[in-house]
């Protein structure tokens, strides 16, 4: 258990900057989530929502300024982790089953791309 408590009403408010239009502004706010999300625990990742997380970052995966891509990456990997740390049985499956299911078929299989490299 970490020490670290989330800012969730920040995290929500920051997911607005997600979508923004401009692309600098947009990098800030998936950088300072994916800061953010790297310290937070389990039951921190559960109450913001893993669903919500992952669909937050899915399409960013592929945007146009590489430090919001790394941040993606970044989110994506502190999700995997946490999520798979916490499956008893076959984490992976369990993993892509999860993501298969919480997200478009696309973003699904960006996401695919990002943790098998």
């Amino acid at each position: 258990m970490t020490n670290f408590i989330a800012p969730l009403p920040l995290l929500k408010k920051l997911s607005g900057y997600v979508n923004y239009r401009n692309l600098r502004v947009r990098a800030k706010g998936v950088v300072s989530i994916s800061n953010s999300v790297s310290k937070m625990g389990v039951e921190e990742m559960k109450e913001f929502g893993f669903v919500t997380l992952l669909q937050m970052v899915a399409d960013l995966l592929n945007d146009k300024l590489p430090e919001a891509r790394e941040a993606t990456r970044s989110i994506v990997f502190s999700v995997n982790e946490t999520f798979t740390k916490n499956e008893d049985e076959n984490p992976e499956v369990a993993w892509q089953n999860f993501f298969l299911t919480s997200l478009s078929p696309i973003q699904a299989q960006s996401m695919i791309k990002v943790i098998s490299l």
